[in-house]
């Protein structure tokens, strides 16, 4: 809920003409009142950390989708809008832009790709680390602009968005995560080879079955792309991370009133991708992150994730997917026994990729 509410701070100033960097500080200062003047408790550290900088990631990523989706004026398009943005597009409506226009526009990017995917996962339940339930899911991904492109110029002129929704857990939002570009500097760049190095944003949330984890974090990143033909690339990318809040739900609870424990950490990613008109045909995601806990148990906690997922086209617009996946996680704490997690996962599915 923190970084959700960041973003509607962050799009009040977005929204009336600020820029990114411009509109940051409306978010930390809406955070700070709130936790200040609102709450009956002593203002929370973490909070106004979780809200701020979750606020800026997912605030400039609804920015940017409802803009690209007005600017295609269909009704749905700016019902959808409305959906990502609200606050954005009740100000327009106020101010009688019909809802078409921000009060800060951004250019269309070279590149954007949606897809919606909607089947069955299958991972671990009652028993840890065995494939015992199945259940039916929705994600939704986007692609906003070309990481290798020329248009990338300012902050979130390419970045990725990715949504689960599994209706029939016991919590719907399931997984939410954010990565956008701040910066990027040239290192090689020739017709069939281009190397980058950039500055990155990210938000990750997951809930799974065995435990929950959330961090914000800022990675410094070396990017390479291999072109193979006009249509097929290969893209990789090897991130090293900064984490200035991460947070995982603690086995032995009671702490300080909370079931999780937080703190900062460091991590690394790794991104690699065969790609085809712009889109995922192969592509494996894995990142390591370590949380040392300053609040909650005392405790320093590891986890890592691998997954491998895969895209057939069958007709227009259309694909099959699958991808097979695990995390562990290993938690030794101070005054009690270490535990270790094992959460594997697997899934089938369809896509529809409509733009």
């Amino acid at each position: 809920a923190h970084p959700y509410h960041g973003s509607l701070y962050f799009n009040a100033a977005r929204s009336s003409g600020y820029d990114f960097w411009a509109s940051t500080p409306f978010v930390a200062a809406g955070s700070l009142g709130w936790e200040l003047f609102t709450e009956n408790v002593r203002p929370s550290l973490n909070d106004l950390i979780n809200t701020t900088l979750g606020g800026i990631a997912l605030g400039e990523a609804a920015h940017r989708m409802s803009s690209l989706l007005t600017s295609r004026g269909a009704f749905g398009r700016g019902v959808g809008a409305f959906v990502v943005n609200p606050v954005a597009r009740t100000q327009s409506f106020l101010h009688d832009r019909g809802g078409r226009a921000d009060g800060a526009r951004v250019t269309a990017p070279e590149f954007s790709s949606a897809a919606v995917a909607l089947g069955q996962r299958r991972g671990s339940g009652a028993s840890p680390g065995a494939l015992t339930e199945s259940r039916a899911f929705v994600g939704v991904s986007i692609q906003y602009g070309n990481a290798f492109g020329d248009r990338v110029t300012r902050p979130y002129d390419a970045f990725e968005f990715s949504l689960h929704l599994s209706p029939e857990d016991h919590v719907v939002l399931s997984h939410v995560a954010v990565s956008g570009m701040l910066l990027r500097r040239t290192l090689v760049r020739s017709t069939s080879n281009q190397l980058f190095l950039a500055l990155y944003q990210h938000y990750d949330y997951d809930d799974l079955p065995a435990f929950k984890a959330s961090s914000q974090s800022l990675s410094g990143a070396l990017l390479y792309r291999r072109s193979a033909g006009a249509r097929t690339q290969l893209h990789m990318g090897m991130h090293l991370e900064a984490v200035p809040l991460g947070a995982v739900s603690s086995d032995y609870n009671g702490f300080r009133r909370r079931d999780y424990d937080y703190g900062p950490g460091l991590g690394g990613r790794f991104t690699a991708s065969v790609r085809r008109d712009g889109r995922d045909m192969l592509r494996l995601d894995a990142r390591t992150v370590w949380i040392h806990s300053v609040y909650g148990a005392r405790a320093n906690h590891l986890a890592t994730t691998a997954r491998l997922s895969a895209a057939i086209p069958v007709v227009r617009m259309v694909s099959v997917g699958g991808d097979v996946g695990v995390t562990v996680r290993r938690s030794s704490y101070r005054e009690m026994p270490a535990v270790s997690k094992r959460v594997p996962q697997v899934r089938a599915y369809l896509i529809w990729s409509p733009s």
